[in-house]
C-alpha cells in the first residue's frame, strides 16, 4: 500500500513532464516557422542581402574639403595686409590688437557706460523714495 502513493506521484510527475515537453516542442515549432518565414521575407527585399553576397565599386578617393582654398583660381592673389580686418574700427591693414582707436574709444565707452548705471541707479532710488512716500 506504501508504493500506491508513490507510483499515483510518479504518474503524476511523468504527465506533467510530458506537458512542458510538449509545450516546449510546439513553441520551438513555432520560432522555427517564424524563422524561415522571415527568411523568406528577407530573401524577396534586395536591400537584405548579406554583406558577402554584395558588390562593392571603388570610387575615387574623396578629396578633402578645404574651406580656405579659393574658389575663383583667376582673380589676383589678395595680400596679407588686405585680409586682415580690425573689429574694432571695420578698417582693412590692421588687427584689432594693433588698433590705436580701440583704446581711446573703449576708454571712453567705459566712462560712458560708468556714467550711464549711476544714473539710472539714481533713477531707480528716485522712483523708489516717491512710491514710498504716495503709499
Amino acid at each position: 500500500m506504501a508504493t500506491n502513493p508513490d507510483f499515483g506521484s510518479a504518474i503524476k510527475r511523468f504527465h506533467f513532464l510530458d506537458n512542458e515537453l510538449r509545450l516546449n516542442r510546439e513553441s520551438r515549432n513555432r520560432r522555427d516557422r517564424i524563422r524561415i518565414e522571415n527568411q523568406k521575407n528577407t530573401q524577396q527585399l534586395p536591400y537584405f542581402k548579406p554583406l558577402s553576397k554584395m558588390k562593392f565599386e571603388e570610387k575615387d578617393p574623396v578629396r578633402q574639403f578645404n574651406p580656405h582654398r579659393r574658389q575663383d583660381h583667376d582673380s589676383t592673389p589678395m595680400s596679407s595686409e588686405q585680409v586682415r580686418k580690425c573689429y574694432n574700427c571695420q578698417s582693412f591693414g590692421h588687427l584689432s590688437k594693433d588698433c590705436a582707436k580701440s583704446k581711446v574709444e573703449n576708454s571712453r565707452n567705459h566712462q560712458i557706460n560708468h556714467i550711464s548705471d549711476e544714473i539710472s541707479n539714481k533713477e531707480d532710488h528716485i522712483m523708489k523714495t516717491n512710491l514710498m512716500k504716495i503709499i
